[in-house]
């Protein structure tokens, strides 16, 4: 059960994910392939468990977003950087080695901070995780004929950020189509 992954003795590291459970009598944060947590691997993880709750188990989006905060804070501090491999106790890079991995983390930040899901039939759907951020915004998203443009400001946030409207916003081609004071889905 995807539920049993949750323990912290087990993948639910600080530094996500580590390539075996932690409870295993082999585990090594710094041995190769037996335990570091690898950032194409944690894209992955994120993506299904992202997906899974929003699409199959509405209970588990608390842990997907935990998941995503705690796979970006590794990956996004000081800076956007991407190691081969991390140590998933303590953070520390385990390589000199970078990897290119940003093409699949604007992908997740795409999919699920903005929330901005692409169907090939052109119904319009917004599924943010709840990721306690104060504002983010994408435009000009070329969608079916469209552009799209998705905001979000925390509605009580200071300070005021100049040209994000407050609440969750989405306009197509200019107009306004949805506007509320919380993160909530859109399928349209």
């Amino acid at each position: 059960c995807i539920r049993d992954r949750f323990s912290e003795n087990e993948f639910w590291a600080k530094y996500p994910v580590p390539s075996i459970s932690m409870d295993d009598p082999q585990f090594d944060p710094e041995a190769f392939w037996m335990g570091p947590s690898w950032p194409a691997a944690t894209c992955h993880i994120v993506e299904g468990l992202a997906l899974a709750a929003k699409n199959l188990d509405s209970s588990l989006v608390a842990n997907a977003a935990e998941l995503f905060r705690r796979a970006a804070n590794i990956y996004f501090t000081p800076k956007i950087d991407f190691h081969e491999r991390y140590n998933p106790l303590t953070g520390k890079p385990l390589s000199q080695f970078k990897d290119y991995m940003h093409s699949w983390w604007i992908d997740l930040i795409i999919k699920h901070v903005v929330g901005f899901m692409p169907n090939a039939d052109g119904k319009l759907e917004l599924k943010p995780l709840p990721l306690g951020l104060d504002y983010f915004a994408m435009e000009g998203i070329p969608y079916h004929g469209h552009s799209v443009s998705v905001y979000w400001q925390r509605p009580d946030s200071s300070p005021v950020y100049k040209n994000i409207p407050r609440g969750y916003v989405i306009k197509v081609d200019g107009e306004t189509i949805f506007k509320k004071n919380n993160l909530e889905w859109l399928e349209n």
